[in-house]
């Protein structure tokens, strides 16, 4: 087959929405301690120290080990190019793979900053596991106190907001805010496993703002770090302002719509680093806007076939029941499925069922190789860029989304048995409605 990339026509939200009103609104925020309305687990510390030199680390302690949590990936990597301890190579791969979420450099500091919060680890005199944290981030531990950090080996099921109240420490570090560096702190968990001999964190806090009476709660992803690189938003009811925790169906992340007072907001969320957050109004209904939420209709996506050629669009799909399969050939549990998804595919009535592939970050030699390798016959669009990532909000492969018989998602990264399940009752169904 010869290398031919395959155009992907992705229909932004800019351009669906131009012929309306929009109104950009900007939310104050204030920080809050704690998880608040969201669920929260450990993270694994995988950052390196800031600096090599840090002085006062114990000198009597065994299994020595140092790291640092990291209150911004964005600014790490992007003063680890700047100061030349990132190739000019290897930091333009890693911008391309954030792209959906890469701020611009104007809001990010030239000048170094701490932006991490180092920590050593290791067993005292008597064997126990002990750990300092640089808390005041003066890259000095001799005066930081020493903790014995909880393990966590086993244990299932954490209390995680119990946790956070009683065990979360406050942290220094550096942010680059209105151009120009500012000192302030953040809330800090930590605990360690015996299993792994690791230590794993979160930053339990959130952010709150209000729009038209109602609260709004706003954090990143995993809580892993304080930079709201993916930020998720819930609106506040009874029921979460008396601690409950939101379901995921009640969950908004970036480019998603949510409603108050029957008007549509989405969410931009690009000045969280600015302690603000921006929405836009949307004077459309429901019917007219396309997300990847379930209950709207996607994006509408036209391509051709990476084998045929042949003409691709979701929109003419429209009676049949859609599978959306976003992946790339370097996806391990992607690859891992594809003998199912194919199996599952030759068995399926295709004039009540259709999936289309759409293949990200993969090259075409690559792709071909899959496709013989499983006998793949299902059409398959492969885009050569990362902006379909952002507009349809993945940050994993592999994501899909169903779609009904209007055009209209369903469900989501549904897999396995229990795909295969729904989509067969949802024929059954349709079987069932044509006879009556």
């Amino acid at each position: 087959m010869r290398l031919r990339y395959i155009t992907l026509i992705l229909i932004c939200f800019s351009s669906l929405l131009s012929c309306t009103d929009k109104t950009t609104i900007e939310l104050p925020v204030i920080v809050k301690k704690g998880y608040g309305p969201f669920k929260a687990s450990f993270m694994k510390a995988y950052g390196k120290p800031s600096v090599s030199d840090l002085s006062g680390i114990p000198n009597n302690w065994d299994g020595l080990k140092q790291g640092a949590f990291t209150t911004n990936v964005f600014q790490s990597g992007y003063q680890a190019y700047v100061q030349g301890n990132m190739t000019r190579k290897r930091y333009e791969s890693w911008t391309e793979r954030l792209k959906h979420c890469m701020p611009d450099t104007l809001s990010l500091s030239r000048e170094p900053i701490k932006c991490k919060v180092n920590f050593v680890y290791g067993k005292d005199s008597t064997g126990v596991t002990k750990i300092i944290i640089d808390s005041n981030n003066n890259l000095d531990f001799s005066d930081d106190k020493v903790y014995t950090p909880i393990d966590i080996t086993g244990k299932r099921h954490i209390n995680m907001d119990s946790l956070a109240q009683k065990n979360a420490i406050e942290v220094s570090y550096e942010r680059f805010l209105k151009n120009r560096i500012e000192k302030t702190n953040a809330h800090l968990l930590f605990a360690y496993s015996s299993r792994t001999n690791s230590i794993y964190y979160s930053f339990p806090q959130h952010l709150v703002a209000k729009l038209n009476g109602e609260e709004i709660a706003i954090c990143t992803k995993d809580f892993k770090t304080i930079s709201f690189d993916y930020p998720i938003i819930t609106v506040l009811d009874d029921k979460l302002k008396r601690g409950g925790k939101v379901n995921s169906e009640d969950i908004f992340n970036r480019n998603e719509y949510f409603k108050i007072d029957n008007n549509y907001y989405q969410i931009i969320g690009d000045k969280l680093l600015q302690d603000s957050f921006d929405i836009k109004k949307i004077n459309l209904p429901k019917n007219r806007i396309n997300s990847t939420q379930v209950g709207f209709k996607p994006l509408p996506i036209k391509g051709n076939d990476f084998r045929t050629q042949a003409p691709i669009d979701i929109s003419n799909l429209k009676g049949k029941i859609v599978l959306l399969n976003f992946w790339s050939v370097y996806c391990g549990p992607c690859r891992h499925e594809l003998p199912k998804l194919q199996s599952f595919y030759d068995s399926i009535d295709k004039s009540k069922f259709e999936m289309v592939g759409v293949v990200c970050e993969s090259p075409a030699h690559e792709l071909t190789k899959l496709i013989d390798e499983n006998s793949i016959n299902w059409p398959l669009i492969l885009t050569p860029n990362n902006d379909i990532l952002s507009q349809y909000n993945i940050n994993a492969f592999p994501t899909s989304y169903l779609l009904n018989e209007e055009g209209v998602v369903i469900a989501k990264n549904l897999r396995g048995k229990e795909l295969e399940v729904k989509i067969r009752s949802l024929i059954s169904e349709k079987t069932a409605g044509n006879k009556s």
